[in-house]
Order: structure tokens, then C-alpha cells, then sequence
């Protein structure tokens, strides 16, 4: 379908994406979902420039050619007017109700804010979680974060590790700022090898797939 020597400028690939790509791509996912029992809603807000967005996806298992993969889908990219929980939330109970999901979502990610949980210890009070729930009317598992709960368990554990060392070696002198700067690098140093790690492991299971697809 890809022909080099078509072009088009900003007014034409508006319209594609807007009226073939993203019907295409919504009828989609709404056929998926239509056929789970169950899903996540995950959601994390983003400022553009002066553009408040909020874009929100759906994980979810799906069966194909036999197997079961988990599928993570973008439901929609909202524009929110502010960043209230009330708001927040009433953009996330409307894109459920568009894709019939009032009755299958089990669980909500997001980011640790009071806004969203409460705080880390997701108090129950006036947040984008409990109002999910209270729409809903029965119980949504609340996910943290989970980059920013193992981050801050592990500054804590540095904070104990400097702490414990001090007291039982009174006569050593720990360098903290060189400490967590060397930490620091270390953990951009893993995270850049897990990423080409995982990137290698993507495309090995990409060209397996596309064989096992030929074969059959």
C-alpha cells in the first residue's frame, strides 16, 4: 500500500489520520474489547507546551492464533481544561463508557499523587481512584507508580545503608554526594543495557513470529 512517490502536506494527512487512520484504529481496539473479560486502565498527564494532555490506555489479554499476548492500547489522547481529580477522573469514566468498559476495568495506574491515590499510602479521600471507583460502584485495584515506588524504596535503602555504615564505622567518612552521583550513572548505565536488551529481544520475537505467520 506504501507508494514512494505519493506526498501530502499537513491539510491531507490531517484528514487521513482523522478520518481513515483513527476509525480504523478505534474499531480495532473496540473489537478486542469486546471480546475480554477484563482490563486496566492506565493514565498519566502530560503538558505540551501550553496543551494539558492526558493520554489513556487499556491493558489487556487477548488470544491469537492460539496464544495469549498481553495487549497495551491507547484509548484516547485528551486535552483536559485543568488537572483536578474531579476533572481527571470524569475524562476517564468517559472514555470507559465509550468503549463499553464500566464492568471489565479491574485495576487503575497511575502515577503517586494526591490527585490520583491519595498520596503513596492512597488515603481514601477526593482523588481520581475512589471517584473511578464510586462511578463504578464496586472495587478498583489501585496501581502505583511502579518506577517511582521502586525509586523511592531505593533511596530509602541508600539513605539506612550511609546511615548503618556511619554508626557501626564511626571513624569511616562516606562521600554522599559522591555516592549517589556514582549510583546515579550506574542506574542510566542499566537502564540503557536493559533498553538495547529488550529492543534485541523485541525483534527477535518480531522475526519469529513473521516465520511461524509464513509457514502457516
Amino acid at each position: 500500500m506504501y507508494e514512494p512517490k505519493f506526498s501530502c502536506r499537513r491539510t491531507k494527512c490531517d484528514a487521513i489520520v482523522t478520518n481513515v487512520l483513527t476509525p480504523w484504529a478505534n474499531d480495532e481496539v473496540k473489537r478486542d474489547l469486546d471480546n475480554v473479560e477484563f482490563g486496566c486502565l492506565s493514565m498519566d498527564a502530560s503538558n505540551h507546551g501550553h496543551l494539558r494532555l492526558l493520554p489513556i490506555l487499556d491493558r489487556y489479554c487477548k488470544l491469537y492464533d492460539g496464544t495469549t499476548s498481553a495487549e497495551i492500547k491507547p484509548l484516547d489522547f485528551v486535552e483536559l481544561r485543568g488537572e483536578t481529580a474531579k476533572q481527571i477522573a470524569s475524562e476517564i469514566l468517559s472514555v470507559m463508557h465509550k468503549f463499553n468498559l464500566e464492568n471489565k476495568v479491574v485495576a487503575f495506574s497511575a502515577d503517586n499523587t494526591n490527585t490520583n491515590f491519595g498520596g503513596l499510602n492512597q488515603i481514601e479521600r477526593q482523588n481520581v481512584h475512589t471517584k473511578v471507583k464510586a462511578a463504578v460502584q464496586r472495587e478498583v485495584i489501585g496501581l502505583g507508580c511502579p518506577a517511582h515506588i521502586m525509586q523511592h524504596v531505593f533511596w530509602l535503602e541508600m539513605e539506612k545503608a550511609v546511615e548503618t555504615v556511619q554508626t557501626k564505622c564511626p571513624a569511616v567518612t562516606i562521600n554522599e554526594d559522591a555516592l549517589f552521583d556514582e549510583v546515579i550513572y550506574l542506574n542510566a548505565y542499566v537502564k540503557g543495557a536493559m533498553l538495547a536488551e529488550w529492543s534485541a529481544a523485541e525483534a527477535t520475537v518480531a522475526g519469529e513470529r513473521g516465520a511461524t505467520q509464513q509457514r502457516g
